[in-house]
C-alpha cells in the first residue's frame, strides 16, 4: 500500500512536471513581505506625526468661537481621515508581519500591539522633526478636498462674517495696521490697536497668523485676538484671559 502510494506520487510529480522552488525564491518573498511591513509601519507613523500636530494646534483656547460646545469641537475637528489611515496601516502590517516566516508563531494582540507602540514611538519623532505639519500644509496647499474636508481648519478660520480670520501677513502699514492675504488669496487690512497678541508672536511679513476680531467692511478686519497659525514644538497654549503678563499692546516688527 505505501509503494503504491509513492508510486503515485511520483507519477502525479512527473506527469505535472513538478519540482521544487529555488531557496532564493522564498528569501525573496519573505524580504518583500517584511519590505511591506516596514512601508506600513512608516506610512502609520507619518499618520501619527500628522494627527499630533493637528491636535496640538486645534484651538482649543478659542473653542466657543468655532462651535458652541466642547463635545461638538471634537467631533468637528478630530482628524479622522489620519486615523482611520493609521488603523489601516497597523492592520496592514500586522498581516504582512503575521505571514513572514516566523510570523505565525506570534499571537494576534502582540503583533497588533507591537505594530502601535512602534507607530506611535515612531510618529512622535517625525512629529519633533516636523514631518507631521509639512505634510498637513502641502496637502492642505495643494489638495482641495484635504483642506475642505479631511482638513477644514482653513475653511474654519476664513469666516469674517463670524468674526474669525487667518492668513498670512503680506505688508506692515504701520504700527496699528498690516495686510494680510487669508487662505482664500483675498487681501484684508488688519486694524490691530489695542489687540490682545500671543506673548511667543512677533508679527512680521510672511508671519501666519489667526484673529478674532470683527469685519467692519468688505476687506477691513479689526482684530481683537491675534494668535499663531501654527504653535511650535513645546509652545505653551495661549491662555485667554486678561492677565497683565499675557496682554500687551500691538507691536510689529518688520522684515527688511
Amino acid at each position: 500500500m505505501p509503494e503504491n502510494f509513492e508510486e503515485k506520487i511520483l507519477q502525479t510529480i512527473k506527469a505535472h512536471h513538478l519540482a521544487p522552488k529555488p531557496r532564493w525564491q522564498f528569501l525573496l518573498k519573505d524580504s518583500l513581505v517584511w519590505l511591506a511591513a516596514t512601508i506600513a509601519l512608516l506610512v502609520g507613523s507619518l499618520a501619527v506625526a500628522v494627527v499630533i500636530h493637528l491636535v496640538q494646534n486645534n484651538d482649543w483656547e478659542v473653542y466657543r468661537n468655532i462651535h458652541e460646545t466642547l463635545l461638538g469641537f471634537i467631533l468637528l475637528t478630530l482628524p479622522y481621515f489620519w486615523l482611520v489611515s493609521l488603523a489601516l496601516f497597523v492592520g496592514l502590517g500586522y498581516y504582512n508581519l503575521k505571514h513572514t516566516r516566523r510570523g505565525y508563531r506570534y499571537r494576534f494582540r502582540t503583533l497588533i500591539f507591537g505594530n502601535v507602540a512602534m507607530s506611535l514611538l515612531l510618529g512622535i519623532l517625525f512629529y519633533n522633526i516636523g514631518a507631521g505639519q509639512a505634510i498637513d500644509e502641502v496637502l492642505a496647499g495643494s489638495v482641495p478636498v484635504y483642506r475642505q474636508v479631511l482638513n477644514p481648519r482653513r475653511m474654519m478660520w476664513s469666516q469674517p462674517q463670524r468674526g474669525v480670520l487667518a492668513g498670512v501677513v503680506l505688508i506692515i502699514e504701520d504700527e496699528e495696521t498690516f495686510i494680510l492675504a487669508d487662505f482664500t488669496g483675498k487681501e484684508w487690512l488688519i486694524r490691530a490697536r489695542g489687540a490682545v497678541v500671543s506673548p511667543t508672536l512677533i508679527i512680521a511679513p510672511r508671519t501666519a497668523v489667526r484673529m478674532i476680531g470683527e469685519r467692519v467692511d468688505a476687506a477691513v478686519f479689526t482684530a481683537k485676538i491675534i494668535m499663531p497659525w501654527i504653535r511650535h514644538h513645546h509652545e505653551p497654549m495661549f491662555i485667554l484671559m486678561p492677565r497683565p503678563d499675557v496682554r500687551k499692546e500691538f507691536q510689529l516688527r518688520s522684515i527688511k
